[in-house]
């Protein structure tokens, strides 16, 4: 299994991220081992990046796309997740609910 599917399954599951937060356009970065997707419903970011590190922690990235100015900025980093505590630290940044 690529460590991609291991964190979208971390998440919930493709479907679950589908339907609760509209997520898409998933790219995913076999040489930084990261998975970034788009998402909607919170008004401070758009983005998600989830980076694996050396560690075998994660680092949780979100930003801000606004297509109409071309820029993404940055609005949240956390560094030294572990893999359960990946559904809620994107829950309490973003407000956004991954399961019912």
């Amino acid at each position: 299994m690529n460590f991609y599917s291991i964190i979208i399954q971390q998440l919930g599951g493709q479907g679950r991220l589908k339907a609760m937060i509209g997520a898409s356009t998933y790219v995913y970065d076999e040489k930084e081992q990261s998975l970034r997707f788009q998402f909607k419903g919170c008004k401070s970011a758009n983005i998600c990046k989830i980076t694996l590190l050396p560690s075998d922690t994660y680092q949780v990235e979100l930003f801000k796309f606004s297509p109409k100015k071309l820029d993404c900025t940055p609005t949240f980093s956390r560094e030294m997740v572990y893999c359960d505590q990946l559904r809620t630290v994107f829950e309490n940044a973003t407000g956004l609910y991954l399961s019912l």
